[in-house]
C-alpha cells in the first residue's frame, strides 16, 4: 500500500513537473515572439521618425521663405497703399501697382497654406 502511494506521489510529481516545464517553454516563445515583434515596432517607429524628420528638414526653409515673401509683399503693399492715398486720386500706374501686389500677396497666402497643409 505505502509503495502504491509512493508511486502515485512521484507520478502526479512528474506530471505536475512536466506540467510546469511546458509552461515554462511556452512562456519562452511567448517572450521571443513579443521580443521580436517590439524590435520590429521599434524599427517602424525610427523609419517614421526618419521620414518625418527628412520632410520637416524638406518644407521648414520653404515655408520660412513662404512667410518671408508675404511680410515682403505685404510691406510693400502697405507702401503703395500709403503713397496712393497721400496722391489725390492717385495715377493709373499706381493702382495698377497695388492690384499686382494684392494678387501677388494673395498667391504667396494661398501656397503658404498649401505648404502649411502638406506638412
Amino acid at each position: 500500500n505505502e509503495v502504491c502511494h509512493e508511486r502515485n506521489l512521484r507520478r502526479t510529481l512528474n506530471k505536475e513537473a512536466r506540467d510546469a516545464h511546458a509552461e515554462a517553454v511556452a512562456a519562452k516563445a511567448r517572450v521571443e515572439r513579443l521580443t521580436k515583434e517590439n524590435k520590429e515596432a521599434q524599427k517602424t517607429i525610427t523609419q517614421l521618425q526618419k521620414t518625418l524628420d527628412d520632410r520637416d528638414r524638406y518644407y521648414r526653409p520653404m515655408v520660412a521663405r513662404e512667410r518671408e515673401e508675404s511680410r515682403r509683399l505685404t510691406d510693400e503693399l502697405r507702401r503703395a497703399q500709403s503713397a496712393l492715398m497721400m496722391q489725390a486720386g492717385g495715377s493709373i500706374d499706381a493702382r495698377r501697382l497695388l492690384r499686382e501686389l494684392q494678387t501677388q500677396l494673395e498667391t504667396s497666402r494661398e501656397e503658404q497654406r498649401s505648404l502649411a497643409q502638406e506638412l
